[in-house]
């Protein structure tokens, strides 16, 4: 019997050693939310682009709206009176792509934007990949980008 509760114990404790490494508390992370439905406009620069977008006259620049018939076909709406918007624009590519954010935090008076670009199959034809992460103003700061290997 006493060996069950050792064994109890020890698994508790373990578990919470592995719950306390994290480095991060929940005030470092920034909520977000990922725009959909938006294609980057032809006459945008073909390169990466990493910028932050406070109006809508500027999205505009970037972005069209790419709306698609059901349910879930319109793209997501954006009230930048409350909110702005942090994009990642990939370049040109044969290839399918995506860009996932790792992580979003304040750092120093920033905002740190981790993330990694998987590169998927061939395509015929090219295509740019555009990541939108809408964030509420109150954490409207200073955004430093930093790509991560896979």
């Amino acid at each position: 019997m006493q060996l069950k509760h050792l064994f109890l114990v020890l698994t508790l404790v373990f578990f919470t050693n592995c719950s306390t490494t994290n480095k991060n508390t929940e005030e470092d992370i920034i909520p977000y939310s990922i725009a959909e439905r938006y294609f980057v406009n032809n006459d945008i620069e073909d390169k990466l682009i990493e910028l932050t977008i406070t109006t809508q006259d500027e999205f505009d620049k970037y972005f069209g709206m790419a709306a698609v018939m059901g349910e879930n076909g319109r793209p997501t709406d954006i009230d930048f009176a409350k909110q702005y918007v942090i994009a990642i624009i990939l370049p040109s590519s044969q290839n399918a792509a995506s860009v996932s954010v790792t992580k979003l935090s304040e750092q120093d008076n920033s905002l740190k934007i981790e993330y990694h670009v998987t590169k998927g199959e061939e395509q015929s034809f090219t295509s740019r990949t555009p990541l939108l992460l809408i964030l509420d103003k109150k954490y409207s700061a200073k955004a430093i980008f930093e790509q991560k290997p896979i």
